[in-house]
């Protein structure tokens, strides 16, 4: 896959995280809606996906390989949410609680498990063999020619 087919993969997978925070997470009829933006837990994956999109944006826009571990942060932390949130949910039905769990954490889950694959072909890219550091080292040391290189030991005899 090209770099520019893997970051469009992990930007898809962004889009879906933050369309799950928005859509309904539970539901009581059609008047009483709880959306991902409302609950904290939503906030804090809304937050986390746009770091990922920029961080997707940046490496692709100033072909650099920076900060890609962090992908996988951000994935985590929407798979442990929604499955948290679809346990909290469960158990409150169980209860007798009256109301339906919404498409959103189903579309986050789907959203983070493309985000955790999308971080890994990230390194798979052609030219990501260097280490994955806060600042990237895109940039060798200038080649001195043969003319150079001769006059250096001139100057040194």
């Amino acid at each position: 896959m090209s770099r520019e087919g893997t970051y469009a993969f992990v930007l898809f997978a962004v889009v879906l995280i933050l369309a799950g925070c928005i859509l309904p997470w539970s539901q009581l009829g059609a008047l009483v809606v709880n959306k991902g933006l409302t609950n904290p837990d939503g906030a804090i994956v809304f937050v986390a996906a746009l770091i990922a999109m920029a961080i997707a944006l940046y490496n692709l826009l100033a072909k650099r390989k920076i900060l890609r571990w962090l992908l996988f942060v951000i994935a985590i932390l929407g798979i442990a949410t929604t499955i948290i949130d679809l346990r909290s949910f469960h158990a409150q039905i169980q209860e007798g609680a009256f109301f339906t769990i919404g498409s959103g954490l189903y579309v986050i889950l789907i959203g983070s498990l493309l985000l955790l694959a999308g971080g890994v072909l990230t390194y798979f890219v052609p030219g990501s063999t260097q280490k994955d550091l806060w600042v990237s080292n895109d940039h060798k040391p200038a080649q001195h020619s043969d003319d150079a290189q001769a006059d250096d030991q001139q100057n040194v005899l």
